[in-house]
């Protein structure tokens, strides 16, 4: 291994670490009687994604779609999605945010965000919030490039 790939993993390992404990920290701040972090989770993929089913769900979140059940329930019961069969096939749901759940998420986001912007405005100088900014951007574009995993070849590629 060369200095510079060297380097890159011992960064990589800083960068993975540091973001890890800040998600762990931002979630251990969270207001009691908040969302579950698994209804964040869905709540933030129904949103980005848009309609989906409980199966494409699962497969984001790495659960089998049996385990979202109870979950897809509760959330449905409190307003925060809704669900209606597919009409291309009516053996399917299809799920989707409220605007309920939409709000609620933006509320949770809202304050994660004033949590970490009070944290930095009293803990770093003007200067250093500027590096933070722009290595943020530079997180993005990482985050961007990064391949998803595959573990094995796909059904075509192995034909």
């Amino acid at each position: 291994m060369s200095n510079c790939e060297s380097t890159a993993l011992d960064t990589a390992n800083r960068l993975y670490s540091s973001a890890s404990r800040l998600c762990r920290r931002l979630r251990a701040a969270r207001t009691v009687g908040g969302l579950s972090m698994a209804k964040l989770a869905v709540l933030g993929l129904l949103r980005r994604e848009g309609v989906t089913t409980a199966t494409a769900l699962a497969g984001y979140l790495g659960v089998q779609p049996q385990s979202l059940t109870r979950l897809l329930a509760g959330s449905e019961g409190e307003g925060l999605i809704k669900c209606r069969q597919d009409p291309a096939d009516k053996r399917r749901s299809l799920i989707e945010i409220t605007s309920a759940g939409s709000r609620l998420l933006a509320d949770e986001a809202r304050e994660r965000e004033s949590c970490l912007a009070a944290t930095m405005t009293r803990v770093l100088t003007p200067t250093e919030e500027e590096l933070v900014r722009l290595a943020a951007g530079l997180i993005d574009r990482i985050a961007g490039a990064i391949e998803p995993f595959r573990a094995g070849p796909t059904k075509t590629e192995a034909k």
